[in-house]
């Protein structure tokens, strides 16, 4: 089945190298988060609203850092992530949140925690065209799918008012989202 995905330039284009990769080269770069969170009342400003919980992506970056969208970790109140699809499960927290710009760095203050990690090689060029990989943690599987880059678009941000480029393309990983990092 194949999914219309939405990918940030800023996002997208992380890794060098071979379209044709292994699994096994994302796993020490990608990690799954774990976020609960809760939202305030916009009628009643101090009243919250029901609590909730998703799941996504993130990538290791400068070697102690996580990269991950601001809408993901927005109105959190506890961010867990898991590395290696293992289920044991670490507290993280936002080290800084550009919300105009929807990216997000969180920091793991667990020592130890990024030993068996390594940051991602941001790419020197922009694709805009081609065959890129999508990469994410489902079910302590890590899952690499073929995705077709289509066009480039300008779009307001999801949590903020500036408008940016972003990559629409294909993807073969049943139930894409927006934070399944592209290699």
């Amino acid at each position: 089945m194949k999914h219309f995905v939405q990918v940030m330039l800023l996002v997208c284009i992380l890794i060098q190298g071979t379209q044709t990769v292994l699994a096994g080269q994302y796993e020490n770069q990608v990690v799954s988060l774990s976020i609960t969170w809760q939202s305030f009342n916009t009628y009643r400003p101090w009243d919250k609203n029901k609590p909730g919980h998703r799941t996504a992506q993130a990538i290791v970056v400068n070697g102690s850092l996580l990269l991950t969208t601001a809408h993901t970790v927005s109105n959190a109140t506890l961010i867990q992530v898991k590395k290696h699809g293992k289920p044991n499960r670490t507290s993280a927290q936002i080290y800084h949140m550009d919300r105009e710009i929807n990216l997000a760095l969180l920091t793991v203050p667990t020592p130890g925690f990024f030993d068996n990690l390594e940051a991602v090689t941001f790419s020197k060029r922009m694709v805009s065209d081609g065959n890129v990989q999508s990469v994410r943690w489902k079910k302590r599987q890590l899952e690499v799918a073929q995705t077709r880059l289509g066009r480039v678009e300008v779009v307001a941000s999801r949590t903020g008012s500036v408008q940016h480029a972003v990559l629409k393309g294909t993807t073969d990983l049943s139930g894409a989202s927006t934070v399944d990092p592209v290699f």
